[in-house]
């Protein structure tokens, strides 16, 4: 999925209009909306009462020419200690409804409140909605088809180089935590001690690290003993990863 930062919408996409409770107890969102769709938010905050929350996602059609426009009402939770963790929630919610829904596209419109962009609360949001596409289907014989494929943020407040750093740092750990996911899900069969040695070795090569894979004989050497215990009652062989990561080089 490619996440990009636009000053407005297109009506192209599907229009996801983003709804949080700061701890005042006020329920915020972009006031800068087109009236039809403002509407559609008021009237959803006054029949649903907890459309703030980080689980709420409800879709209306609003009548746009010949044609209608998709306006996805979504929650963002409320303001907490924990604010990026419900952030990073709210978003993997809203992705896995579009892909539930089979969107493609999306145009999503955050409320205009600076807590929201503050980097660590705007990278968890970027990070959920990573996060949420993730699907694992490397042993089906019919693939996922329907992930969302691009998600456009509109948002004036947010500066271009401070959304290039923050969504590059977004991706990267994503990505490295959708690896982690991806081989916790591989079978055992699949996924050995051997195999998971040569992965390492490979994932090092254009890292900082040094790394040393211990053999069986390795681990006798050093009496290893519980692991090799543990290692007993399986028909292969055990491995352990040693990852060494000197940041500063130059200081002893």
């Amino acid at each position: 999925m490619k996440i990009n930062l636009a000053d407005k919408i297109t009506t192209q996409d599907t229009i996801a209009v983003g709804i949080w409770k700061s701890i005042s107890g006020d329920c915020n969102y972009n006031q800068e909306l087109p009236k039809e769709i403002l509407d559609i938010v008021k009237y959803t905050l006054n029949h649903e009462l907890e459309s703030y929350k980080e689980t709420y996602q409800k879709i209306f059609c609003l009548k746009k020419g010949r044609g209608f426009v998709k306006i996805l009402v979504w929650g963002l939770g409320e303001q907490t200690e924990d604010l990026s963790v419900s952030l990073r929630n709210a978003a993997a919610n809203l992705v896995r409804f579009c892909i539930k829904e089979k969107l493609q596209n999306l145009s999503c419109i955050l409320p205009d409140n600076e807590l929201l962009f503050f980097d660590y609360n705007f990278q968890a949001l970027l990070e959920g909605f990573y996060l949420g596409n993730y699907c694992f289907d490397q042993y089906k014989s019919k693939k996922e088809i329907s992930k969302l494929q691009t998600l456009t943020i509109a948002a004036k407040t947010v500066p271009v180089e401070n959304f290039s750093t923050i969504n590059k740092t977004a991706e990267i750990l994503s990505k490295n935590v959708i690896l982690a996911r991806d081989l916790t899900n591989m079978p055992a069969n699949e996924l050995n001690p051997k195999k998971i040695a040569k992965l390492a070795e490979k994932m090092v090569k254009k890292l900082p690290l040094k790394i040393n894979v211990l053999s069986e004989k390795e681990l006798q050497k050093n009496n290893l003993n519980a692991l090799l215990a543990v290692a007993s009652g399986s028909t292969n062989s055990p491995y352990m990863i040693v990852l060494n990561y000197q940041g500063a080089p130059e200081n002893k």
